[in-house]
């Protein structure tokens, strides 16, 4: 990752939970009003008071277990079933203390949530078979804070294939939600977002181009499932997702209501048919129904693609809780950068070079090279800190034993490795530029 690319991440992070808790803020009055009643009476601008009686700006139980969700993702531990528990602490400390809530105050939560939250509380145990597991317990509970999920496992090795994701994910949702179609919804939803980050930080992203975008991701995650047979039996019901049939929809056939699949719909419908952040979620809370959430996971999308700036300001400065969600902000974006696995190219003849994650390896940016196409050089050890590399090239201990991260494109630099020589290390990439011409 550059140190471009470093700003970047914390930038798209800042603009997507913003996104979600300005989303959340502006749903919380209307939250189960119809859509007749807002057709005639619909939402502009932020409001207080309403369904819950609460400040103008005030998020609900969407953020703030999507801050949960994050401060859990920071813990320390390589181990997931540990990450698991740490997830778990946190959504125990909402639920029973109001930590991450507007003044302690928890006055929304699903029941599917509280029930696992509560069940966690005296058996100490993650998964519930029983009750979470249940068709019935479909709801959006799960897929409304697993946005932090997809930041987390971008540019990681551990998650570097789908199958991989999808058991993480599927585990992230089983807190409360363990039923294959609340772990689909909440596995579209991070593959659609690790998309969208990934063209963002590789400055390929076109708005123009973002539903051939989904379509992509619709497609290799909709394979993925063919296969598996918990899923075979409900495939069926994401027909409209999985072959964007969604798209079709008028806004009359768009069903905003708390049932997952209903919800991610409508999501994706409201991202589809707007072209600003502002448009997205207003059209999402004028939908009626579910308002809070589905206006969440609409401005987490919607951040996203538009960016921090195209928020409004007079909203962000509504927003109750800013501190909290810088803080953890701050916290979430510096444990994500520590994690990643940096490695230095540099080309041959011109000798310039830039620091990188491991995952920004494709193409090569000196030649274009795809290095996914030659896995086994790219093999590198985990970060000390950006510092110590930048300080190793400005005591021009590039090549060899000491620099010790050494990963070359095989078309135009060196394919060094740890204690070879530079001798070495020319020739071998020598050698593998004979073999592939």
């Amino acid at each position: 990752m550059t140190i471009d690319n470093k700003k970047r991440i914390k930038n798209l992070i800042k603009s997507s939970f913003y996104g979600s808790a300005i989303g959340d803020a502006l749903g919380v009055p209307v939250e189960f009003c119809s859509r007749e009643e807002l057709d005639t009476n619909p939402i502009t601008t932020m409001m207080g008071n309403g369904t819950y009686n609460q400040e103008k700006g005030t998020f609900s139980d969407d953020t703030s277990l999507i801050l949960a969700t994050a401060i859990g993702l920071c813990s320390k531990s390589k181990n997931n079933t540990n990450i698991l528990y740490s997830i778990a602490d946190e959504f125990k400390e909402w639920f029973y203390n109001g930590k991450y809530a507007i003044k302690n105050n928890v006055f929304d939560v699903g029941n599917s949530t509280a029930k696992a939250i509560g069940r966690y509380a005296i058996t100490n145990l993650l998964f519930d078979n029983t009750n979470e597991s249940s068709y019935y317990s479909n709801g959006n509970g799960s897929l409304m804070r697993i946005l932090p999920v997809a930041f987390y496992m971008y540019g990681k090795e551990e998650f570097d294939t789908l199958d991989k994701r999808k058991k993480f994910v599927s585990d992230v949702s089983a807190l409360t939600h363990s039923h294959i179609i609340s772990k689909m919804c909440c596995v579209i939803y991070c593959e659609i977002v690790l998309e969208i980050i990934t063209e963002k930080i590789n400055n390929t992203f076109d708005i123009d181009n973002l539903l051939t975008s989904i379509s992509k991701v619709m497609e290799q995650v909709y394979h993925s499932y063919t296969l598996s047979k918990d899923s075979n039996e409900y495939m069926r019901e994401f027909t409209s997702i999985f072959h964007l049939l969604f798209l079709l929809f008028s806004r009359d056939k768009v069903k905003s209501n708390g049932y997952v699949i209903n919800t991610l719909e409508s999501v994706l419908w409201c991202i589809a048919n707007t072209h600003s952040y502002k448009e997205a979620v207003l059209t999402a809370v004028n939908l009626g129904g579910d308002t809070d959430t589905i206006a969440s996971l609409v401005g987490g999308l919607a951040g996203l693609i538009y960016g921090y700036n195209d928020i409004p300001n007079e909203w962000i400065s509504c927003l109750q809780g800013k501190k909290m969600i810088n803080g953890v902000i701050k916290k979430f974006s510096k444990s994500i950068i520590k994690s990643q696995k940096w490695i230095i190219l540099i080309n041959k003849k011109t000798r310039k070079w830039k620091i990188m994650a491991q995952n920004t390896l494709k193409p090569c940016p000196f030649c274009g090279t795809n290095l996914s196409d030659f896995p086994e050089i790219m093999t590198v050890k985990p970060v000390r800190t950006e510092e110590y590399l930048l300080a190793k090239l400005e005591h021009k201990k590039i090549i060899g034993s000491d620099a010790g991260y050494n990963v070359f494109c095989i078309k135009c630099g060196c394919l060094g490795a740890r204690g070879m020589s530079k001798e070495e290390s020319i020739a071998k990439w020598n050698s593998r530029v004979d073999n592939n011409k």
